[in-house]
């Protein structure tokens, strides 16, 4: 018996690449936090590195925060003309 290797559906694969970029943009998150906590127990913490940490941070959470949508929307959608 021949199994079938058809190529997987093009969805399929959008979908475990947003899959994908959502789990590492949670890591992301969670490395930028552990980074910070770090270097701000320090005595002499890295301006350069929180720096850097709190634009990670905020990158991954705004990428991450785009996805939810309006609770308004429908309401902003009723006075449309």
């Amino acid at each position: 018996m021949t199994r079938d290797r058809r190529p997987k559906r093009l969805g399929d694969k959008i979908h475990k690449m947003k899959t994908f970029m959502k789990i590492l943009m949670i890591l992301l998150v969670i490395a930028a936090i552990l980074v910070g906590l770090y270097e701000q127990g320090k005595d002499q913490p890295n301006l350069y590195v929180m720096s850097a940490t709190i634009v990670v941070f905020m990158f991954a959470a705004m990428k991450l925060g785009g996805k939810i949508p309006s609770k308004n929307r429908d309401k902003e959608d009723d006075h449309v003309l």
